[in-house]
């Protein structure tokens, strides 16, 4: 048959790959779920959706192999957590990657997964297809991440600014409008005060 590139739900029909359709299900209800729950928390949801990402990721490598979209999931959770989240979240995410990476390659190389489309994928493509994955990884999650938590603590510095200005702005107008207050008692009283030599 050859191989597959980036098996998706409609190619599911074409190689009669059902589990991918049912997931990719699953996964779009999970995330439709997710949206339309309006109490729920910011971070609650992140973390769903994140979850959604990984699980996906993973199951598609495990089912699939490399050539299916397993390590384009698991990039978008990495890079999803650095913009979502942060830098912190976005490093534990790639540590998550790396982790599951090695632990399907070593899965791979004791020959624990083989799969139905690809049954002679050797360690070696796989292993060539995971250093890119994890180098890629590296380089745009925790670059994301960093970006994200230096920008939102360029927002709060900048709110603080604002914040100070504001409190400067209010104390210079008030201390106008006591000078003003001050300065129109001065002259009443100097007003008072020559009335008070005429007569």
């Amino acid at each position: 048959m050859g191989q597959a590139d980036f098996i998706d739900a409609f190619d599911g029909f074409v190689y009669r790959f059902y589990s991918v359709i049912i997931m990719d299900t699953l996964a779009l209800g999970w995330v439709v779920f997710l949206i339309a729950k309006k109490d729920m928390k910011f971070e609650h949801k992140t973390t769903g959706l994140l979850v959604v990402f990984y699980l996906l990721g993973v199951w598609l490598l495990v089912s699939i192999g490399p050539t299916g979209a397993g390590f384009m999931w698991l990039l978008l959770f990495s890079i999803m957590a650095g913009v979502l989240l942060g830098f912190i979240p976005a490093l534990i995410s790639f540590g998550l990657n790396l982790i599951t990476v090695l632990i399907l390659g070593i899965m791979v190389y004791r020959q624990m997964i083989v799969w139905e489309l690809l049954p002679d994928v050797e360690f070696a493509i796989w292993a060539v297809k995971a250093v890119n994955f994890i180098c890629i990884n590296a380089i745009v999650a925790i670059s994301t991440g960093f970006l994200i938590t230096k920008i939102s603590w360029m927002a709060r510095e900048e709110k603080l600014r604002r914040l100070r200005l504001d409190r400067e702005i209010k104390a210079r107008i008030q201390a106008e409008q006591e000078k003003k207050a001050l300065t129109a008692k001065l002259h009443q009283s100097q007003k008072m005060e020559a009335m008070g030599t005429l007569a």
